[in-house]
């Protein structure tokens, strides 16, 4: 019940210094020079990675293909000590984050630095890419965030050029529109999160179309209706604003941040009273801008500051106890030297056995040399 309506690389396990990750595994470092599981020249911008149910790690990397750089997906498979480049993008092409189902089919959508490209999926077992959406034929300007179920149906946010915004659902034989923001009072609609049962959840603003302003009502909603409301849809209601990504494990309990009366953020579950994680206590001055992530064992993952202002990679047990895997100044020892945390990109990626993944920044101990970035998974909190 809701409680609040209203090619192939070696892979390097390492011990960490300052962490309660009793395992902490470097997956990839990216780097403009000798990069460590990537090609050569390799970056790693913004990316949030993707844990698969089987322990899979999927992430975005941008490398140079000859003189030319390209972005493509980087797998590493669960049990196995190499990692791959498994799809390069053409030229001048965009890939946004990734999301994959239990078939190990991905999903993503791309970009040319303006304007959406297409919607896609990859077979990585097969290397097959196939077009769901070409979006410059059915003149569509956006695609946001895709995420696709066990039955291989994708849920995704498009934009047309006449700035009509809808939540469609795409499966291989039909094409759904779940809610638009010219049909349903709504006057923006915000990227939906799904997940592998193919429920879903994302932020509405209701009002007169174009009328974005934060005074308008706004509510978390899924395909069952509404699960929570702000201030302005109901005064009685205990929170104030919400953040504009929610998310859900395939059991069916959201995690999203909103403001409360106090002008606080805190985490707050679908089905789970209180604020699981709340801004001053616990020694969390700021809950990051990226959205939390939860398993299907009920822990979450999120970005946090401290009372230090330093940046932490949290996981929220079951217990409701918040772990810090990784923060900023944390020493690590990689495949070149032992580095420092500088800062992180992206947002934080869990499964469900308690492997919490994410990109950092990487300088030596003396912060004087970049090292490039660094995709670890974090085990064992």
């Amino acid at each position: 019940m809701m409680k609040y309506f209203f090619q192939s690389f070696l892979i390097l396990t390492l011990a960490i210094e300052v962490s309660s990750a009793k395992e902490l595994t470097l997956i990839a470092r990216a780097s403009e020079r000798d990069s460590y599981n990537l090609p050569y020249t390799s970056y790693f911008q913004d990316v949030t990675p993707f844990l698969s149910s089987s322990g899979d790690v999927y992430a975005k990397v941008i490398f140079l293909n000859g003189s030319a750089y390209h972005q493509g997906i980087f797998l590493k498979e669960s049990g196995k000590t190499e990692g791959t480049l498994i799809y390069t993008a053409p030229e001048g092409i965009y890939i946004g984050d990734l999301h994959v189902n239990a078939n190990d089919l991905i999903t993503f959508a791309t970009h040319d630095g303006g304007s959406a490209v297409g919607l896609y999926t990859f077979d990585p077992k097969k290397l097959v890419l196939k077009t769901i959406i070409d979006a410059r034929k059915e003149k569509i300007d956006g695609i946001s965030d895709p995420t696709i179920d066990n039955e291989n149906r994708i849920i995704t946010r498009i934009l047309t050029r006449k700035g009509k915004r809808s939540i469609i659902r795409i499966s291989e034989n039909d094409r759904e529109v779940l809610y638009s923001d010219e049909e349903n009072g709504m006057s923006y609609i915000f990227s939906p999160y799904s997940n592998l049962s193919g429920e879903f959840v994302f932020k509405a603003r209701y009002g007169e179309l174009g009328n974005f302003g934060e005074e308008r009502p706004d509510a978390l909603v899924t395909n069952k209706g509404k699960v929570a409301i702000d201030r302005d849809s109901k005064k009685s209601s205990i929170f104030l604003s919400f953040r504009n990504t929610a998310s859900l494990n395939d059991l069916g309990e959201i995690v999203f941040v909103a403001m409360n009366e106090s002008g606080k953020l805190g985490v707050y579950s679908s089905k789970r009273e209180g604020a699981l994680v709340l801004e001053g206590q616990s020694g969390v001055s700021k809950i990051e801008y990226f959205p939390p992530r939860i398993n299907n064992l009920g822990e979450i993952a999120l970005r946090y500051k401290d009372e230090q202002g330093r940046t932490n990679i949290g996981l929220v047990t079951l217990s409701g106890k918040l772990k810090s895997a990784l923060k900023i100044g944390d020493l690590v020892e990689t495949d070149y030297l032992t580095s420092v945390v500088k800062e992180f990109h992206g947002g934080v990626a869990i499964d469900d056995r308690s492997n919490v993944s994410f990109v950092t920044t990487l300088l030596d101990k003396n912060e004087t040399e970049l090292l490039g970035h660094g995709l670890f998974v974090a085990s064992d909190l």
